[in-house]
């Protein structure tokens, strides 16, 4: 026998969802902000409650899910954010997405991985640009950090024509 259909699951008021989706198609209502690890998302439909009145997405990510890829995650939320959580060798992709490291952690990736994103790290926490001179353009001027640090490595000989923003 077979069924046909789909299961949808709404998600009414701001929280941090813990669970397991299976197969269900999460509407998020209006005003209301979903925080789930990327282990709980990937690969999941986590959409609006058909139309955009403030709601957001926000994407944990733990050393466990270092290689997150947030393409993997459907949502037409524009508000869809990505959270550092623990200090990581970060190797996945942010897909456009704008990105907060956590007080007190440490984010570190290629300049592969960071070119042109949004990476803002609040209190103390840093984020951390490696193998520079392997992306010689480089655009790191959208990375921040409120009392931490922003650095970048350059370990091999390369004419940087790229933006090194606040980096040290």
């Amino acid at each position: 026998s077979s069924a046909s259909g789909t299961v949808t699951a709404a998600f009414d008021a701001s929280g941090t969802f813990t669970g397991n989706l299976g197969n269900a198609v999460v509407t998020v209502a209006d005003g209301a902000v979903m925080t789930a690890a990327y282990n709980v998302l990937n690969g999941k439909t986590i959409n609006h409650d058909g139309t955009e009145n403030n709601q957001g997405l926000v994407v944990t990510i733990a050393t466990a899910d270092a290689a997150a890829d947030l393409s993997n995650i459907t949502s037409d939320i524009e508000n869809f954010t990505a959270r550092f959580t623990e200090t990581q060798s970060f190797t996945g992709d942010l897909a456009a997405k704008t990105a907060a490291v956590a007080d007190g952690v440490t984010v570190m990736a290629t300049a592969a991985v960071l070119d042109g994103k949004t990476v803002a790290a609040a209190g103390t926490g840093n984020i951390a640009v490696t193998a520079l001179h392997s992306t010689l353009a480089a655009d790191l001027s959208l990375l921040s950090s409120a009392s931490g640090t922003v650095t970048a490595a350059f370990d091999a000989s390369g004419t940087f024509t790229g933006n090194l923003g606040n980096a040290v």
